[in-house]
């Protein structure tokens, strides 16, 4: 008794499996049909990739990918006579077989029950992987159109990766000259997902490779800088400087980066570089004086400043920098009179050290307030006339400020 439910279960068991593998064939015919039942097709196969039976056999997975690419080829072809195809279901279909061609690739590949391998499938997967190649840029252009950035990345990607696959080792695949162009593609798309380990890796495969790589050491360094990533942001940066020695981007932002982390030694040495590269750019001599002033450097801040100036005589924020040193140093000497008691050593501190360093920083705030009007210039003179008794200069100011 219990051998006849042995083998009724095992009869139920090689029924079901039967059925599955049915289902694949049936879903192959009806996609080869000359009316092919899509709807049918992709309901059978579903069933057969989710059944145990049916679902690691390559077999499935290949009809699966025939499926799609059938459906894409009707779409294209209804381009190809000058009609409009249905668009979102052409490449969506483009994207979906080359999943499934690849699991069947692979599948295909595994050694049968006799240890052999004897791939049936994967010549034919390889033909149609040739042909479709150039469709995927198409693909990318239409999902980024319609602000599809996740399956613009996925068709540009797919186009690069084509030519790269294990199947093809060995074989003659045509050069493309249009290739880093759509890495960069793939890259820009990851970059609006946004996902920054994608547009990372794409980037990064276009170091070196001679395409755009100022424009792609910067775009590099913005997403290391989105992912927080600063010991790599600082490396791509200092490698874009030393390769593109005349480009202001890379010596400007680690300039900028030194001087958020305190680091000023290294800012300074960037500076110099950029001041070395571009002698008359009178804002990098400024934001050398603003950095030296900052390290109480004050002698040689002026310096700089001055000499921005002496490239651009209209450049405003050089003549208020130098009034704040004069403005900043007769504050300090006031400070300290305060704290002379005797009352002709205090007298002599203001007439000799203090009014003569407020009226000393004057004319380099007048100037700058002539070529920029900046409420910080305005505050400065109104303090300094307040402090040297100039009335009718004080007024002027005040006036300027509208009374505040």
């Amino acid at each position: 008794m219990k051998k006849i439910l042995l083998s009724t279960a095992l009869f139920f068991a090689f029924a079901s499996g039967f059925a599955q593998v049915k289902l694949v064939n049936k879903a192959f015919s009806e996609a080869k049909a000359e009316s092919p039942n899509f709807a049918e097709a992709q309901k059978n196969i579903k069933e057969a990739l989710e059944n145990a039976e049916t679902k690691d056999q390559a077999k499935t997975w290949y009809v699966a990918g025939f499926i799609d690419n059938k459906q894409f080829e009707i779409q294209r072809n209804t381009q190809l006579l000058g009609k409009q195809p249905n668009e979102a279901l052409m490449y969506t279909s483009l994207i979906s077989c080359y999943d499934y061609f690849m699991k069947a690739a692979e599948l295909d590949q595994l050694p049968n029950e006799k240890g052999k391998v004897k791939p049936k499938y994967l010549k034919d997967i390889k033909n149609v992987l040739k042909n479709n190649q150039g469709y995927y840029t198409n693909g990318g252009a239409y999902f980024w159109e319609q602000k599809d950035y996740k399956k613009a990345y996925e068709m540009f990607h797919i186009y690069t990766e084509i030519p790269k696959l294990e199947i093809f080792k060995g074989e003659a695949f045509p050069a493309d000259t249009n290739y880093n162009m759509f890495l960069y593609y793939a890259a820009i798309a990851a970059s609006q997902i946004p996902d920054p380990k994608l547009a990372i890796q794409s980037y990064e495969s276009l170091i070196g490779s001679g395409f755009k790589e100022n424009e792609i050491y910067q775009l590099l360094s913005q997403e290391y800088m989105n992912v927080k990533d600063t010991a790599k942001y600082e490396q791509i940066m200092a490698e874009g400087a030393k390769k593109f020695p005349t480009e202001a981007y890379f010596i400007d932002m680690l300039i900028n980066t030194y001087i958020n982390k305190n680091q000023y030694d290294q800012a300074i040495t960037y500076l110099d570089a950029a001041i070395a590269r571009d002698a008359k750019n009178a804002q990098y001599c400024d934001a050398k004086g603003r950095l030296l002033e900052t390290m109480k450097k004050n002698d040689d801040a002026m310096a700089m400043y001055k000499k921005a100036i002496e490239i651009d005589p209209n450049y405003a924020e050089a003549y208020g920098n130098i009034g704040r040193i004069f403005y900043n140093k007769a504050i300090e000497a006031n400070n300290d009179a305060a704290n002379i008691k005797d009352t002709k050593s205090y007298n002599e501190q203001i007439a000799n050290v203090v009014k003569p360093l407020f009226k000393e920083a004057i004319p380099y705030y007048e100037k700058a307030l002539q070529l920029k009007s900046e409420k910080e210039y305005m505050i400065a003179l109104r303090s300094i006339y307040y402090n040297l008794q100039m009335g009718d200069d004080y007024d002027r100011i005040e006036k300027l400020m509208g009374g505040n």
